[in-house]
């Protein structure tokens, strides 16, 4: 990593925080950073697919969509860091942990990491997928976190691989949400589902999903977001990846496991990923997917 100047808010920064649930940071890592932000995660894609193809099951870490075009998708990789060195270095750099500490006044620690592709492949692989698209449901965070004693305090973090735009399935925020006390049940409601999204707008007070704001910035922008902050994504609708590395931080006070939400899939993925070397070392498979570009 290069050598960086901690990055801190300003007072009115952190106002905007407090009153919106969310602060965008446009550009905080270099065009130079970016570009191996890319290539770390089309390696962390062809160690993923070969060890599926290798060992004929899909890697616990890897979320595969069909879409309603007939394109596959990646949707998502999850856990990250112990698979790659670059992206575990992102996630210790100061530009993205001072802002947190200027938010939560102490020192965030680290309890998850996923790397969102919303990637089309242009042909598909032969591995289980789920058939949806790579939309993301109108949810907040927390919703999710509850289930391992997190608190409501975590913050979520969003380093754009990819320019975010509204044609490649940008995050939307819905402004003053993490101050609204949203009903759980409604929480991670797809965006088609014609019953419960109008009562998940009427308990945001919102008239429409288009109410959320959506996010536009440059390959290398910091997303900061509350975990109550109501949030959701539409379809990749190019034929390009929409990469966005999001880590999760609690506040250092908070009695709690840092990797007790990830681990298990992280040392099944483990356990996935020896099998797989351990046939390339014997010869009996040999890596037969790229990265497309590569």
């Amino acid at each position: 990593m290069e050598t960086v100047v901690a990055y801190s808010l300003t007072p009115e920064q952190v106002a905007a925080y407090r009153r919106d649930g969310y602060i965008v940071l446009p550009g905080v890592f270099s065009s130079a950073e970016v570009a191996r932000m890319r290539e770390a995660a089309d390696d962390l894609l062809e160690l993923l697919i070969n060890a599926s193809l290798a060992v004929g099951t899909t890697n616990p870490r890897l979320g595969l969509r069909a879409r309603g075009d007939g394109k596959q998708s990646v949707l998502k990789v999850q856990p990250v860091n112990d698979a790659s060195d670059y992206l575990r270095a992102v996630s210790e750099d100061a530009r993205l942990l001072q802002p947190m500490r200027d938010l939560l006044r102490c020192e965030p620690i680290l309890m998850e990491e996923k790397l969102l592709y919303k990637q089309p492949l242009p042909d598909p692989v032969p591995l289980a997928t789920r058939p949806d698209d790579d939309a993301v449901a109108l949810h907040h965070d927390w919703g999710a976190y509850r289930a391992q004693d997190y608190p409501q305090e975590t913050l979520s973090s969003a380093i754009t691989i990819d320019e975010l735009t509204t044609e490649n399935g940008t995050l939307r925020y819905f402004p003053g949400s993490h101050r609204i006390d949203f009903p759980l049940e409604l929480n991670y409601t797809p965006l088609g589902d014609v019953e419960k999204i109008p009562e998940a707008l009427r308990a945001l007070g919102a008239a429409s999903l288009d109410d959320a704001v959506p996010i536009v910035a440059p390959p290398g922008s910091v997303l900061i977001f509350h975990s109550m902050t109501l949030h959701y994504s539409g379809p990749n609708l190019t034929g390009q990846p929409r990469r966005v590395m999001i880590y999760s931080h609690y506040p250092e006070w908070y009695p709690s496991e840092p990797d007790k939400r990830n681990r298990p899939g992280r040392l099944r993925a483990q356990e996935h990923e020896q099998q797989y070397r351990q046939m390339v070392a014997s010869g009996a498979f040999r890596d037969r997917w790229r990265a497309p570009g590569r």
